[in-house]
């Protein structure tokens, strides 16, 4: 039976040592409404901010739903930590090229 939701158990790293600038993400159930507490939803790209680095000072977090696409921030206390790349769907791998096609066009500008 396929899970419903990501756990720690499904990150390759956890904790605040380890960069997670881009990475995909795994974001806590805390952090998201009722509604939205499915694996689609935990799932984001960290697209930088203070808190993605290694032992932060800063708690900001900038990442897109891989879901919808949505550009938002969170804090690194709502990370559960980097996916396992194994675990990423295939949904979830179409998005991710979209999003390093639009970043590398973005640096060529």
């Amino acid at each position: 039976m396929e899970k419903n939701l990501f756990t720690h158990e499904d990150c390759i790293e956890t904790g605040y040592a380890m960069s997670i600038d881009g990475k995909v993400i795994v974001i806590s159930l805390s952090t998201l409404p009722a509604q939205y507490h499915n694996k689609e939803n935990q799932l984001y790209y960290c697209d930088g901010g203070n808190g993605s680095r290694p032992n932060p000072i800063g708690r900001s977090v900038f990442i897109t739903s891989l879901h919808d696409g949505v550009k938002t921030r969170c804090l690194r206390s709502d990370v559960l930590g980097v996916l396992k790349p194994e675990l990423l769907p295939d949904w979830a791998k179409e998005t991710m090229k979209e999003l390093e096609s639009d970043n590398s066009h973005q640096m060529n500008l």
